[in-house]
């Protein structure tokens, strides 16, 4: 084997080692994302969202009627 061939299997030894490093990365994040998931769909259950919609919609009302009040005041 040439010198050329060495060089070139060593560039390919270290892209392969650099790609490993980048794919163990990847599946940390991914279980990390993972377990950010599950605490918010534990959050989401959580919440009380026909309550949660009234004061919403409560909320848009309140600014539509301000809204309305002062593109009436002159």
């Amino acid at each position: 084997m040439n010198d050329l061939d060495k060089n070139h299997i060593r560039r390919l030894e270290n892209q392969i080692s650099v790609l490993t490093q980048q794919l163990i990365q990847a599946n940390h994040d991914i279980a990390r994302l993972h377990i950010h998931l599950g605490n918010a769909i534990a959050e989401s259950d959580s919440i009380d969202w026909q309550r949660t919609g009234t004061k919403i919609e409560g909320r848009i009302a309140a600014l539509e009627s301000l809204k309305f009040k002062q593109s009436h005041t002159w």
